[in-house]
């Protein structure tokens, strides 16, 4: 009988991936991509364990995907506290507690990595974690220390806290400096092994990436269906049911745009500033579900009724998606415009709505349209702005050419403007069509998508699925300009950014009625972090 994988062999995986460079391997290792190692290392854990399931490896190999699963409430200061606690330092002034608490900025050994910081602690100081070699610690007793780390995190009050704590002392000498090292990156969801969601999926299965999608990602799910990889199994939308949406790729560069537009006829449209929503129509019963999956249904209860009185939706069961945006009809002094995205809520709840269906609660927030009070206020709406369709009565149309579901979604709806809306689009030939398309926005619109008409709905899709989101801060030179006043800065991370300022707080000066030379109060406006060269930063 072969004994359960332990957690070291994992660790060495970790380790190997990290450093896994070309300078590193042999020519040829160099072939043999970090997908084809992942699939080695999943069928490994299957044969030794005795399984069909990789749930529980995933959730170590990449916790990202574990979108439902375990939540620990716990940061860098707070995994400090903790390791300090389960090292048995009382005072935060012990020179090992401090370099925990200061790893950003204090220059040492691993500075900028929490993990690295962690690992060479333990590995300099005996007695506090196992010795090298000596890790004995299953993938199984792993996850039961997680799952055990995310339920305290649920306890009201200092228990939870308390319950942590108890939990690092108990574990603290059980694992290899090694070890920590790599359950501070999971525990932080910082693994930094350039193994992403996408690599982690495509090994599991072929055709995992769209079943994640399809079923909101629940990882759960995909593992117990999704078994043989070669077993193909198809995935669809499924009505009344939430998916994760097709998403835009954002360009590198224009050269990207220029890629795209290359393809022949383009499709621009108009991104307005709002909330993504997918509408799922069944008979006279209505589901609104948001980008994260969020049930929004009670919330936006109004603009239901005004579809379902107006009969703007001809089919009995559909599934559209679209963008909410707030709207405000304009008077004698005031032109009409669309709101910011701050302001639905706010709307949702005036017009008669609540978070019954979300689990969670809002207030109305008067700020996000401050400048409009009394009857003014009382006249905002909300305002569906379509985009496409994937479903019609019982037919998908994840497979049709977005052309073929525009076709569909004008014969399916009729469109009142300003309360269910077609986004507005126009067919360019060339990269200044995008570019020209950018400088005209308004202030409502947060910027263009470029579809290619031959594109299918991919749930979940991003990159070469065939939609391409610009902004006008994507261009140089499209975007407006302000001067602003340093105020402070943040610490990067990682080795070449640790120990140096990498992102700004830049304020303004408050003016006053009384001109001061110098100006006395500066209000801080914005965090920036992009943009400059590295060596810009270093000067």
């Amino acid at each position: 009988m072969s004994r359960p994988m332990r957690f070291t062999d994992l660790v060495n995986f970790f380790e190997r991936m990290a450093h896994r460079t070309v300078a590193n391997h042999k020519p040829s290792e160099r072939t043999i991509s970090k997908k084809e190692q992942l699939e080695a290392l999943m069928d490994n854990y299957l044969e030794m364990e005795g399984t069909n399931n990789l749930y529980p490896l995933i959730l170590l190999v990449c916790p990202d995907l574990d979108k439902q699963g375990r939540i620990y409430r716990i940061k860098h200061a707070k995994l400090a506290q903790l390791l300090s606690e389960g090292m048995l330092i009382q005072n935060r002034k012990d020179r090992d507690s401090a370099r925990l608490h200061s790893y950003q900025t204090q220059e040492q050994e691993g500075q900028g990595n929490f993990s690295n910081v962690c690992f060479d602690i333990l590995s300099k100081t005996p007695g506090r974690c196992a010795l090298d070699g000596q890790g004995k610690k299953t993938i199984k007793d792993v996850n039961e220390f997680l799952d055990a780390l995310g339920n305290a995190a649920k306890r009201k009050g200092g228990q939870g806290e308390e319950e942590q704590k108890a939990l690092f002392k108990e574990n603290m000498g059980m694992y290899t400096a090694k070890e920590w090292k790599w359950l501070c990156r999971i525990i932080l969801r910082e693994m930094k092994v350039g193994i992403s969601e996408a690599v982690t999926l495509k090994a599991l299965h072929p055709d995992a990436t769209e079943f994640y999608g399809c079923n909101n990602n629940n990882m759960i799910k995909v593992c117990e269906e999704l078994k043989d990889r070669n077993q193909r199994k198809s995935s669809s939308i499924v009505l009344d049911k939430a998916f994760v949406p097709m998403m835009c790729q954002r360009p590198k560069d224009m050269k990207d745009v220029e890629k795209m537009c290359a393809k022949g006829s383009i499709y621009i449209e108009k991104k307005m500033d709002g909330e993504r929503l997918q509408i799922h129509k069944n008979g006279n019963a209505y589901k609104l579900y948001t980008r994260k999956s969020n049930d929004y249904t009670s919330l936006y209860k109004w603009i239901i009724d005004q579809i379902e009185r107006k009969r703007l939706i001809k089919a009995d069961k559909c599934i559209l998606d679209a963008e909410i945006v707030g709207w405000w009809p304009g008077d004698e002094e005031l032109h009409a415009r669309y709101l910011p995205p701050t302001s639905l809520k706010t709307i949702g709840l005036m017009l008669g709505g609540n978070f019954k269906d979300a689990n969670e609660s809002g207030n109305m927030s008067i700020s996000d349209i401050s400048e409009l009070s009394g009857e003014r206020k009382e006249k905002c709406r909300l305002c569906l702005s379509v985009f496409d369709i994937v479903q019609v009565e019982d037919n998908s149309l994840q497979k049709q050419q977005l052309e073929k579901r525009l076709q569909t979604l004008d014969e399916v709806c009729k469109f009142e403007k300003h309360l269910f809306e077609r986004t507005t689009q126009i067919v360019g030939n060339t990269v200044e069509d995008a570019f020209q398309a950018i400088y005209d926005i308004g202030a409502e619109e947060e910027g263009v998508v470029l579809k290619v008409p031959s594109s299918e709905y991919q749930v979940g899709g991003r990159n070469g699925a065939g939609w391409m989101k610009m902004k006008p801060d994507y261009i140089t030179g499209a975007n407006d300009t302000f001067d602003v006043v340093i105020m402070g800065g943040n610490y990067g991370q990682g080795a070449v950014r640790s120990g140096r300022v990498m992102q700004y707080i830049v304020g303004v000066i408050e003016k006053n009625k009384i001109a001061e030379n110098p100006p006395k109060i500066f209000r801080s406006f914005c965090k920036v972090g992009t943009g400059l060269e590295r060596q810009k930063h270093w000067e």
